[in-house]
């Protein structure tokens, strides 16, 4: 049948509504709504967790260690890092292994001292342990509930003092009744605080904080003063220790300043040492303080302000200082100075001969903890460990595990063949060459972010660029994106501090020329927030500027403390995470299009807190919620609990790579298979 002109006019005008509503539909990045229907989920089949390997157990990491007698011979107490940390009496004169005690619920050691009577405290996590070295026991002495103990002293009577964080204060344990007296915080200014350093001289304690001062407190009275005002300098005071019964020596470990204070008169010394490196001096032989600095061992003899230079190179700093004596060895001749090496070796600096004897690290080696996973391009998986030192690059194909030389990476991102590791302290940036083997060079260091940035938290990369994320150093507010393009090297870093004012960035995704990043409201520690709530921000790539800054709008999210982490989903969304909710954002006019609660438990995960997210190959989201992995279905928003995880990764092959619950250091997998 024929159709008239009339007709044939709105059929054409039908179709060109329709086509035009298609084009429309098109363009949405993605449903307001949830989708019906079966989520992709059901149709997922998740295995057994299945344990590969301890990746991470290269080499001892120890932080201090303290030489005495034991049974005739000269011994060294130290603490390897791990999950547990294991404590252990080495044998110097036979460097023997004599044993070792795991410190349960301990991953690490920073202090250790042999008290009047020989027994040895160590400080780990919120215990004070005592080991005897006549029955070879190892005990807790005291627990002092949230506070982690990071200074150790003895007094002549025997009693042990501690200094603490977060709360700053210092404790005294006495082994005759087993009680303990708080005297309180040192500083009482800020919500978290150190006592990193301190020293006992004559009835007074001598606490280094991290805010400049050095607090003289009476153990009778508990009468506080700072006698570290007149010095001006900042920061930590890392390092505290009685020389001689007369001096105390002091360092700052930003500008690796050493101050002297004559205890007798109350007075600092005209002189300070520079470029000090270590965390300790001991008592003078011959009225001469030997210490490390400029990578030589040197000497200063307070009684007469003399600064010398010894023949001896040393590239690391003291781990303990004490004086020991080898009357079997002709090579040692006279007094010895014996510390230890981070990675457990024990040097020995004879004076009188110029020369520095190492023995080999005997110690027992605990696995590490596995701190943060990424792969590669070829799928190979990277982890470094929480404290540093060691890291590893597993290839799941082959199942060969290559140890590498990294410290504490907090973030790692890869772009084309390379690598980047974000460590902390100091925010330094290293490159991995993914096609060449393990090395000193490989990984190398790239650059320091600086502009007193401390802990790179997140990476992602772009248009050949890398961006970085970062919280700011002790005390100090104002975190930074930080840009780097790795074809124009040194010049092409670009810092972004306060991007966000006085917050911290912890959240970056790329999309269509634009970074998307969040942030959370906590700074460096010991620092005072003064943001309530966290924001997002858009950076244009190509001008090298913030567009905007914005509080995203999430149903049932109010004024969250961190939002992130980001990633840029198949969808074209920016996805991220707040208050255990689980959000898509839309790029163009930054309007949430959909979220969901996903997690109901404590979603405050640490001082930074984020939740890591990835995209699987078939689209769904996997997000790590504190220590719960959770699998989403972006479209319908059906999510499903996984498993206990502390970090995880997205293998090439599909399948989950996580570090397991219980046992940090090691490395799980779940294989992930479609039910049909």
């Amino acid at each position: 049948m024929k159709r008239g002109p009339h007709r044939l006019v709105q059929v054409k005008k039908w179709m060109m509504i329709t086509m035009a509503l298609m084009l429309v539909l098109s363009m949405l990045p993605a449903e307001s709504t949830y989708a019906k229907g079966k989520s992709k989920l059901d149709r997922k089949v998740y295995g057994t967790p299945e344990p590969l390997l301890e990746p991470i157990a290269s080499s001892p990491s120890v932080y201090d260690g303290a030489a005495g007698k034991e049974d005739g011979v000269n011994v060294m107490y130290t603490t390897a890092k791990g999950q547990p940390a294991i404590f252990q009496v080495v044998d110097i004169d036979n460097n023997k292994l004599l044993r070792s005690f795991p410190l349960t619920g301990v991953g690490e050691s920073w202090h250790h001292e042999v008290a009047v009577d020989g027994t040895v405290y160590i400080t780990g996590s919120n215990k004070l342990w005592a080991y005897s070295p006549v029955s070879k026991e190892l005990t807790i002495a005291a627990e002092f509930g949230s506070q982690g103990l990071w200074a150790l002293v003895t007094d002549p009577e025997g009693n042990a003092y501690v200094g603490t964080y977060p709360g700053g204060n210092v404790f005294k344990y006495d082994p005759s009744t087993g009680e303990t007296r708080d005297y309180g915080r040192m500083i009482d200014a800020a919500p978290q605080e150190y006592v990193r350093s301190i020293a006992y001289h004559n009835g007074y304690i001598y606490a280094g904080t991290a805010h400049d001062k050095i607090m003289k407190v009476d153990v009778v009275t508990g009468e506080k003063q700072d006698i570290a005002s007149t010095l001006g300098d900042t920061g930590f005071v890392y390092d505290l220790n009685v020389v001689d019964d007369k001096f105390l020596f002091a360092r700052y470990s930003v500008s690796q300043k050493m101050y002297v204070y004559n205890l007798e008169s109350g007075t600092w010394l005209n002189q300070s040492i520079n470029n000090v490196n270590g965390l300790h001096v001991a008592d003078s032989l011959d009225g001469k303080v030997y210490f490390i600095a400029d990578r030589k061992l040197k000497s200063f003899d307070p009684y007469n302000e003399v600064l010398e230079e010894t023949s001896i190179t040393y590239g690391s700093g003291l781990r303990g200082a004490d004086w020991a004596e080898f009357p079997n060895n002709p090579e040692l001749p006279g007094k010895n100075l014996v510390t230890m090496q981070f990675g457990g070796a024990i040097s020995i600096f004879n004076i009188q001969n110029g020369t520095v004897k190492v023995l080999d690290s005997v110690l027992k080696t605990p696995a590490s903890v596995i701190h943060t996973i990424e792969k590669d391009h070829n799928g190979k998986i990277y982890m470094s460990s929480l404290g540093g030192g060691a890291g590893a690059v597993y290839d799941p194909a082959s199942g060969l595990n290559q140890a590498i030389k990294i410290g504490q990476a907090d973030s790692m991102v890869t772009s084309g063949t390379q690598m980047y590791m974000g460590t902390y302290p100091g925010a330094n940036v290293y490159q991995y060459d993914t096609e060449a083997a393990p090395s000193d060079q490989n990984p190398k260091l790239s650059f320091q972010i600086g502009d007193e940035q401390d802990r790179v938290v997140v990476m992602t990369s772009g248009e050949g660029k890398i961006f970085m994320g970062s919280v700011s150093t002790y005390g100090k507010l104002g975190g930074a994106l930080t840009v780097y393009n790795p074809a124009s090297g040194s010049e092409g870093i670009q810092v972004y501090r306060n991007i966000v004012e006085n917050q911290s960035v912890v959240g970056l995704a790329y999309l269509n020329g634009k970074i998307f990043g969040s942030t959370n409201i906590n700074n460096g520690l010991g620092s005072v927030s003064t943001a309530e709530e966290a924001k997002m921000f858009v950076y244009d790539v190509k001008k090298g500027v913030k567009i905007t800054e914005f509080s995203p709008k999430i149903k049932g999210v109010d004024k969250p403390e961190f939002i992130g982490r980001l990633t840029a989903g198949p969808d074209k969304l920016i996805w991220g995470a707040a208050n255990g909710h689980i959000f898509a954002l839309h790029p163009a006019n930054l309007k949430v299009v959909k979220s969901k609660e996903v997690f109901t438990g404590d979603y405050n995960f640490g001082a930074w807190s984020s939740v890591p997210m990835e995209f699987s190959k078939d689209g769904l989201l996997y997000a790590l919620f504190g220590t719960q992995l959770i699998a989403v279905d972006p479209k319908t928003m059906e999510h499903k609990d996984i498993v206990k995880a502390h970090q995880f990764e997205m293998g090439n092959d599909g399948h989950l790579y996580y570090s397991n619950f219980n046992q940090k250091t090691q490395l799980d997998r779940i294989t992930v298979q479609d039910a049909d």
